[in-house]
């Protein structure tokens, strides 16, 4: 079983100033091995978000809200991410809160993220990781021959 995290670096990708990165994220929406979309609020990476997001909810793919990312790295950032959160409630798109943890002493720390959603309203029914049997009939639907061993 895979389960394929896409993300923009910028010691990957170095990113061009103004450029729209619309169409690589159009690109990573429509790639069949691609689950997630790993924190994609960084602000050098800056992409149309409402068509974005569309095309993540066309395409099944599950959007990330990092702790660490979002809220840790720049202000721009948290904007950002709010503004991907809102699309992707608006949407219908799954999202999932991750930690990001750089240390063991920060596995499972979201309380920012957790704060961020509850001020936006952010439907609990499109937290995919907030539900063990989200995430197992994600992983049926995509992988059928798991159904015996998750079930």
């Amino acid at each position: 079983m895979d389960w394929i995290i896409a993300s923009l670096h910028e010691n990957i990708l170095t990113p061009e100033d103004g450029f729209d990165y619309t169409g690589l994220y159009m690109a990573i929406a429509e790639n069949p091995y691609v689950d997630l979309i790993g924190h994609p609020d960084t602000p050098a990476f800056s992409f149309d978000i409402d068509e974005v997001v569309k095309a993540f909810k066309a395409n099944n793919k599950i959007v990330e809200l990092n702790e660490h990312h979002a809220f840790e790295t720049s202000e721009q950032s948290r904007i950002n991410a709010k503004a991907i959160m809102k699309a992707c409630a608006k949407h219908g798109v799954y999202i999932s809160v991750n930690s990001d943890a750089h240390t063991c002493w920060d596995v499972g720390r979201h309380k920012n993220a957790v704060r961020l959603l509850e001020e936006i309203k952010f439907p609990v029914e499109l937290i995919f990781n907030a539900d063990a049997n989200r995430v197992i009939n994600y992983l049926v639907n995509k992988h059928p021959a798991l159904k015996a061993e998750l079930r």
